[in-house]
């Protein structure tokens, strides 16, 4: 039942997302980054980052999901003696270090994502402006225009 109510409520948050908007919040796209994968760059409506950034971070997500379970795995062989101690142990220490690997990439990359987003929402009403600031490049010369 928990999940049920969750999934509705997420539908429904993500339905008023894509609502359009004059003004967009930075701060609600990136925090919609820290929570849903993609979440900010969806808000955004830059769909090929979302599937970028989401799919990048539901990827180290599942990394560290297997990599975790092997260390379990192998803690507990060491645990109950079951097989060459130091090939076990060895394993242990490498999927326990592969674990903290995948912590630091998920973190960069959900990071680098709330960041791409903030900026991102910053920059939509340059974009719709951006006709009116030229920039000319001459032989000679630069030229910048500004039109009212």
């Amino acid at each position: 039942m928990k999940k049920i109510f969750l999934l509705t409520l997420l539908v429904l948050t993500c339905s008023g997302i894509n609502a359009v908007e004059l003004h967009k919040s930075p701060t609600k796209a990136a925090l919609l980054s820290l929570v849903i994968p993609g979440g900010g760059q969806y808000y955004n409506s830059t769909y090929k980052k979302m599937i970028v950034f989401g799919g990048v971070e539901l990827g180290f997500i599942g990394m560290l999901i297997y990599h975790n379970n092997r260390m379990n795995y192998y803690y507990d062989r060491v645990s109950d003696n079951t097989g060459n101690y130091n090939d076990n142990i060895s394993k242990y220490n490498d999927y326990y270090n592969k674990t903290q690997s995948d912590y630091w990439w998920i973190g960069s990359t959900i990071l680098m994502s709330a960041l791409d987003s903030y900026v991102e929402t910053h920059l939509l009403n340059f974009k719709n402006k951006n006709h009116e600031l030229n920039l000319r490049f001459k032989a000679d010369r630069i030229e910048l225009s500004y039109h009212f």
